[in-house]
């Protein structure tokens, strides 16, 4: 990780009011969401810790388990998971 890393004043002033909205949106048309913005370098920050920034927003009934999972993670009530982006597309037509 990035020694001296300081991007709280960019989150607070640029990220955090887009945040807001999102949020808002997602909150309206009920779409479950995960985001987390590293922040702060432990090397730079007052009590020596990382700085993040997450927010969860499930919706009852049509939150997928890997949202759940993290959600469960930030709680304390797992261990930390490994995610990753699968994108799967269709395979073309062999006719």
């Amino acid at each position: 990780m990035l020694q001296g890393y300081n991007k709280e004043s960019v989150y607070d002033e640029v990220i955090s009011p887009l945040m807001q909205q999102i949020i808002e949106v997602c909150k309206q048309e009920q779409i479950p969401m995960v985001t987390s913005f590293y922040l702060v370098s432990a090397d730079v920050h007052p009590n020596g810790k990382e700085l993040f920034c997450t927010t969860t927003l499930p919706v009852k009934g049509n939150t997928p388990d890997w949202i759940r999972d993290v959600i469960a993670m930030y709680e304390g009530r797992r261990d930390p998971i490994i995610t990753a982006t699968i994108t799967i597309t269709k395979e073309d037509s062999h006719e």
